[in-house]
């Protein structure tokens, strides 16, 4: 902050690693399935999935949260996975912790896929420009196509007051789908 800096902080939300306190202290915590069982998101055998259902969860998020917020005096939140928290959680912990400071809020959601996350967001990420540049750059899609069905898309959804976060890779896609330079070649820097 002294030299000028606004800082924001990753939020995962989602899920939890299974040494967390709360698996011991409040195992109702957790989401478990019809057998009981703590329920690992996708194949991700090192986390476990939290519960929105139970209220006392939620405020315990929220009052996580405001840790930070109180603590730290964080500008704000990059909230990992936000689209796999209910958008009510995103907006009840929003009216919250502004009561402090006005934070910014940027989901790992598209609003093109989820547009209602907006109202809990200031940003979102373009999962889709990154989809459709690496169709474009391969030669299955038009510049008119990309523009037209992509571009004006996320004005039309972000408006003037939210913001769409242009990007064509990140740490996932680097891992899993090669680099932006593997992926868009002598394109990479331009998109």
């Amino acid at each position: 902050h002294d030299m000028g800096f606004k800082v924001i902080t990753d939020w995962v939300a989602n899920h939890s690693a299974p040494d967390n306190p709360w698996m011991t202290a409040h195992p109702d915590f957790y989401a478990k399935d019809s057998a009981g069982k703590l329920i690992a998101p996708y194949d991700w055998t090192d986390v476990r999935k939290l519960n929105y259902n139970n209220r006392e969860m939620r405020d315990s998020m929220i009052d996580a949260m405001k840790f930070w917020v109180d603590e730290c005096d964080i500008d704000g939140y990059r909230c990992d996975l936000a689209s796999w928290v209910e958008v009510d959680f995103w907006l009840q912990a929003r009216a919250e912790l502004e009561k402090t400071k006005t934070l910014f809020w940027l989901a790992e959601s598209d609003p093109l896929e989820k547009p209602t996350y907006y109202q809990a967001f200031d940003a979102c990420y373009t999962w889709k420009w990154m989809h459709t540049t690496k169709e474009f750059y391969e030669g299955k899609l038009t510049l008119s196509f990309l523009i037209d069905s992509v571009l004006k898309k996320y004005d039309a959804a972000c408006g003037s007051e939210k913001i769409p976060l242009w990007f064509t890779t990140n740490h996932d896609e680097n891992s899993w789908n090669g680099t932006e330079y593997e992926k868009y070649g002598d394109m990479a820097k331009a998109l």
